[in-house]
């Protein structure tokens, strides 16, 4: 039934994007801001036409087609009808949650210049999910400089930075922690509960993030920013548009179908995505990796109202389901018949408000209330066995915020504020014999009715002196963490952590900047962490009630070039981890074992040092023709146990070349990605089923993509990946690398 509905949004999908031949015409406009100032330099794009307005905002188009889009740094975009004989005028709209490639919100909370921030970010923006399609948000991450994509199953992906993973990389979707509190030690697959075709961009903050974001950052901010729709003013309007892809080797199809409308000062958008992804083909001679294969379900639906100057309201509903998400390493190693992840799912409903005050000293308001479910429900029987074991996990999270800019001082603008969190978790556990249909209820793999909370206060500054730029910053935060269980009785944890950070960018030319970045980090326990009672790789983890954060201190220093055809950025880090929580031997009711199994704690014993080389480039060998490039090192060394750190990346790398003509009509691309042999393993990487205990081979892959506009709204898209078709698998991850897969999209303006 699934795959028939998904066979029906596919054909509705492509009927509807049939266009229908409009007359050209020569139509001559001009383009504002919502300030009323001209726009110079806005793209104006009708059919293959594309032109650019002038210094005085004003723009003349040659056989214009029906209509007209148009884009500006730094502001919302806008599609405007063509009506014969009328001059267009155009009204560009503020960005919500929308900034060109030289503006960035994570890195200090609000609007700022990457290129000045002392610190190393990346972005994904709106235009490269357009051309690359991503099948996952995971892989919308693949070619993104400092991050490190692991894989324990298909339908999962974990992101690495600075060679930490898992909870101690925060991932925020709108500025709304994504994290909550059973967020486990290594990857997860959490962030493929993001509809890819819903984003508007992914900013990547490496290292420096726990003054402002709190528990979890310590390798870095994953920010997964959604589109946002705009107020165009006016009377009603109503946009429709399609998105299809087809794929071999993963194997994929996918389709999706969103609305956006509005009048006035409000303005609404809302949109529908299926998916059914086959059992993966490996590269060479590796075959089909199953189980793998998996359906999903998306919707999402958003409204912004700007009431008057100043004053904006978004509220925000997402929800994603999963079914049959499987573990090909669990089935192939580890001695599981079946296991998957059936149901995964999970929604976010979130209301944003922002006020410019311009008062007292007082810039802006920020006030955010969220409150999210994730449900997680996990099948497996083993080989031989007729018991099925179906684990549920609920975690309902309330969250809000309130934040603040002002000018307290002369040359400091301070960003401070106010974060609350509450984790409720339910879990649960039912053994069904599937030969005589008896079950019975035992734990969950948490404590049932276990919950987390968590109070935190921070305040950053900012300040030109001189040409350097200055930042420093501070947050107190309070965790308290509760559990109760028959096995081990009542108890609650409490935990509190003060972090605080600094750092200088100073300009040696008009295009050079270097800089350098001090900060701490930290991670409090977690549900997981303290009433954790259960399975994994080595034996069986059991509760523990004497933890502590884990904490790090850090620094970096770099470089960062920028001209009218370049781009570059070096850095280097250290690292340094301390109290880390670590799974060590011990006893559960007395005795070694259970269940057969070693006994495992968690205990804050573990000290390790991580140091890196992170260089980042882009170049126009050409007004056409454009090169980007990068590579990252990372070593980790575990000083408690003398040994490396566990599933620390190897050398990796990409070199891509594009060709983007002034036109507009079409492009090409090449991409070459790539990691070293990473043969430098811990004692755990050796015991994991998921790491050759010989080392993880080096591999490449040669990705060909290109696209072509045929008319208004009307976008083909397609790529041929692994084009050499090489064996390969990440190191870490549970399943190799797809093998040659081709793959075929098209975005549709609908009306």
């Amino acid at each position: 039934m699934r795959v028939l509905r998904l066979v029906l949004l596919l054909a509705l999908a492509l009927v509807l994007g049939g266009r229908v031949s409009q007359a050209q015409q020569t139509v001559s406009g001009r383009v504002r801001d919502y300030t009323g100032a001209p726009v110079a330099d806005a793209t104006v794009v009708s059919g293959r036409q594309q032109v650019r307005t002038g210094p005085d905002g004003t723009f003349t188009m040659v056989d214009a087609a029906g209509a007209l889009e148009v884009t500006a740094d730094g502001l919302a975009s806008a599609r405007v009808r063509l009506v014969a004989g009328q001059t267009v005028e155009v009204v560009l709209g503020p960005a919500a949650l929308r900034h060109d490639e030289r503006v960035v919100v994570t890195a200090q909370r609000q609007e700022a210049d990457p290129f000045v921030v002392p610190g190393s970010v990346s972005v994904v923006t709106r235009r490269d999910l357009e051309e690359r399609l991503p099948r996952t948000t995971p892989d919308a991450l693949a070619e993104t400089a400092g991050v490190f994509m692991q894989k324990t199953n298909h339908g999962g992906g974990s992101p690495y930075l600075r060679g930490l993973v898992g909870n101690q990389v925060l991932i925020l979707v709108d500025g709304v922690r994504l994290n909550n509190a059973t967020y486990r030690l290594g990857p997860n697959q959490y962030l493929n509960t993001i509809d890819p075709a819903t984003i508007e961009r992914i900013e990547v903050i490496r290292g420096n993030g726990s003054v402002l974001y709190g528990t979890d950052a310590m390798g870095g901010v994953v920010h997964v920013i959604t589109r946002t729709p705009t107020p165009r003013g006016g009377d009603w309007f109503l946009d429709a548009r399609s998105v299809v892809k087809g794929a071999t080797g993963t194997p994929e199809q996918s389709a999706r179908v969103e609305l956006e409308g509005g009048h006035g000062s409000f303005a609404w958008s809302g949109g529908v995505s299926v998916r059914a992804f086959g059992d993966l083909r490996a590269g060479g001679n590796l075959g089909v990796r199953a189980p793998s294969a998996y359906d999903e379900a998306d919707l999402d639906l958003k409204g912004h109202w700007a009431p008057g100057p100043g004053r904006r309201l978004t509220v925000s509903l997402q929800q994603t389901r999963q079914e049959n998400v499987g573990r090909f390493d669990q089935v192939a190693q580890r001695g599981f018949a079946s296991w998957a992840f059936d149901p995964q799912q999970r929604s976010l409903a979130s209301a944003t408000y922002r006020q410019q005050v311009g008062r007292a000293g007082v810039e802006s308001l920020v006030a955010t209330v969220a409150v999210q479910r994730v449900l997680e429900e996990r099948r497996s029987r083993r080989t031989g066995s007729t018991v099925e074991v179906v684990e549920r996990d609920v975690v309902r999270v309330g969250s809000g915020s309130l934040a603040a800019t002002w000018r307290p001082l002369a040359g400091w603008r301070i960003l401070s504020g106010i974060d609350v969190t509450t984790d409720a978790v339910d879990s649960g556990r039912t053994d069904t014999n599937q030969l005589t249909g008896q079950s019975r209820a035992l734990r969950g793999l948490y404590a049932d009715d276990a919950s987390a909370r968590s109070v935190a206060v921070y305040a950053h500054g900012q300040r030109e002196i001189g040409r350097a730029h200055v930042e420093a910053g501070a947050r107190y935060a309070s965790h308290v963490v509760r559990a109760s269980a028959p096995t081990f009785g009542a108890f609650t944890l409490n935990a509190d952590a003060v972090v605080a950070q600094a750092g200088v960018s100073v300009p040696l030319t008009d295009g050079l900047r270097s800089f350098v970045s001090v900060w701490q980090g930290f991670r409090a326990p977690n549900v997981d962490d303290v009433s954790a009672l259960g399975g994994f790789d080595f034996g069986i983890e059991t509760p523990t009630q004497t933890l502590q954060p884990e904490s790090s201190l850090a620094v970096e220093g770099g470089a960062k070039w920028r001209s009218e055809t370049w781009s570059a950025s070096a850095s280097v880090y250290r690292m340094d981890l301390r109290a880390l929580i670590e799974r060590v031997r011990g006893t559960w009711l007395g005795q070694a074992t259970y269940e057969g199994q070693n006994v495992w704690v968690r205990d804050n014993v573990g000290r390790a040092r991580v140091h890196g080389l992170e260089l980042e480039a882009q170049v126009a060998l050409t007004p056409s023709v454009q090169m980007r490039a990068w590579l990252t090192q990372t070593h980790g060394q575990e000083i408690t146990r003398g040994e490396p750190m566990r599933r620390i990346p190897p050398v990796h790398g990409l070199i891509g070349l594009a060709w983007r003509p002034a036109s507009g009509t079409r492009w090409a691309e090449l991409v070459w990605r790539g990691a070293a042999r990473q043969d430098r393993l811990a004692s755990g990487d050796r015991a994991d089923h998921r790491i050759d205990p010989n080392g993880t081979a080096s591999w490449h892959t040669l990705t060909m993509r290109g696209g072509w506009r045929l008319a208004t709204g009307v976008e083909l898209v397609g790529a041929i990946e692994n084009t050499l078709d090489q064996p390969y698998r990440v190191h870490g991850s549970g399943i190799d690398g797809a093998g040659r897969t081709a793959w075929v999209g098209a975005h549709v303006r609908l009306f």
